[in-house]
């Protein structure tokens, strides 16, 4: 009851988005969620780790009298999943990898704005140069996934990033 979601203004200069050129937030009456999560983790052999969860999600307007009664909330895709690796072939060297695959969903409230649906791949890695010092690195949205979570809105392309921990 009464969860407060953010309603765009954008072309409108009446009700509730007089003097609110971009936007402001409202109550939404009634929202339902439900659905199920899943996670599991399998060691396939000495120093190999595998890890899959999963997310099927049905999340919608049940405010009575609505013109959005039924329709799916804003920005939950009703499916998500992430695969990962993690492998250690030798004592002071690990790599992995994250893959997040995440469904179609609808930015606005009316479901008139479908956000497509994406898929990003995450590479890691860290050298125990020490046992003071590790330096690590990974490389996020591998592909250079173009995507969005929230329309209009842009997310990071490709990044690499390098790093070092130092323990006292």
């Amino acid at each position: 009851r009464d969860l407060i979601g953010f309603v765009s203004c954008f072309g409108l200069t009446t009700g509730l988005c007089l003097n609110r050129p971009f936007g402001t937030y409202d109550n939404l009456g009634r929202a339902r969620a439900h659905g199920i999560e899943a996670e599991a983790t399998a060691d396939l052999r000495p120093g190999l780790t595998a890890t899959a969860a999963y997310t099927w999600l049905e999340a919608e307007d049940r405010t009575t009298g609505s013109v959005t009664f039924g329709k799916a909330l804003p920005r939950r895709p009703r499916q998500t999943m992430t695969l990962s690796s993690d492998w250690q072939p030798a004592l002071h060297l690990r790599f992995g990898a994250d893959l997040r695959l995440v469904s179609a969903s609808y930015d606005d409230a009316a479901n008139a704005v479908r956000l497509g649906g994406f898929g990003v791949l995450t590479l890691r890695g860290e050298w125990d140069a020490s046992e003071h010092l590790t330096l690590y690195g990974r490389v996020e949205n591998l592909w250079d996934e173009t995507y969005q979570t929230a329309a209009g809105y842009a997310s990071p392309g490709r990044g690499a990033y390098l790093g070092a921990r130092v323990r006292l």
